[in-house]
């Protein structure tokens, strides 16, 4: 049977103890990674989502579909929306950036859709966390969505143009959304980082636990082994070399002891 030395032994293990560890250290990095920029994108989105929505207040307060039509084209189109639009009661889509989709009705079993619908609690009694969702589109790309619900004002319920009821809540959501794809390419490209200098790490590790290995363990016992070859060959008067005051230059030493008083 093969024998394996010392230092193969040794470096292996150390290289799977490594692998484990800094594995797990760079699995757990890319996560934080990738939660601090979903948080940063969900902070953002919301500061947008509301500031849409107040911005369009007075021109739905008046009634102007026209204002909120362009105001809702001139947003969605900015760096890093992926669209706006805006539901009634009834899941219609009233005005949206994507002018076919007007008139269109939501699909609530759509994954853009789970995020609210799947919690069978009124959209008013949501959190602003489960009020978003990610979710992939059928162009396989992720989107980050957050759903503003339009509620019934003082305003809005005694305006003479539009009237809707006081008892009315809710009249309908804002949804806007933002494309993931950037951060998930900003996720990857830091998680080959990690990786990297992960696998850097472990390989020059192993080596300098083999260097050190090989000089401070190997070559001892090599002599050791040597030297015991030599005196099984007959040549008692032989003398193993001490050149460590460590475990390994105590059993030399030994053993060169034991050697002269059998020689003697």
């Amino acid at each position: 049977m093969k024998r394996r030395s010392i230092a193969t032994t040794l470096i292996l293990l150390v290289a799977l103890a490594l692998s484990a560890v800094l594995g797990f250290e760079a699995w757990y990095t890319s996560k934080s990674l990738e939660r601090a920029l979903i948080q940063e994108a969900f902070d953002g989105l919301h500061r947008t989502s509301d500031t849409i929505k107040r911005g369009l207040r007075y021109a739905m307060l008046h009634d102007d579909n026209h204002a909120v039509t362009e105001s809702i084209r001139t947003f969605g189109q900015q760096e890093g929306m992926d669209g706006i639009r805006i539901f009634n009661k009834d899941g219609e889509v009233m005005f949206s950036s994507w002018e076919q989709e007007l008139g269109n009705r939501v699909d609530v079993t759509a994954d853009a859709c789970k995020g609210c619908h799947s919690s069978g609690r009124p959209l008013a009694e949501l959190t602003a966390h489960e009020r978003t969702n990610i979710y992939v589109g059928n162009d396989g790309v992720r989107r980050f969505q957050v759903i503003e619900p339009i509620y019934n004002e003082r305003d809005c319920s005694t305006a003479d143009c539009h009237a809707h009821s006081a008892d009315r809540k809710v009249l309908g959501v804002m949804e806007s959304a933002i494309s993931l794809g950037r951060i998930d390419r900003e996720i990857s490209r830091r998680r080959a980082g990690v990786l990297g200098v992960t696998g850097v790490t472990i390989v020059f590790v192993s080596l300098l636990i083999y260097l050190l290995t090989r000089q401070l363990v190997l070559r001892p016992i090599r002599r050791l082994l040597e030297g015991t070859r030599v005196i099984a060959s007959g040549r008692l008067d032989h003398r193993i070399p001490v050149r460590l005051k460590n475990e390994l230059g105590q059993l030399a030493e030994s053993f060169n002891t034991k050697i002269g008083r059998a020689h003697v």
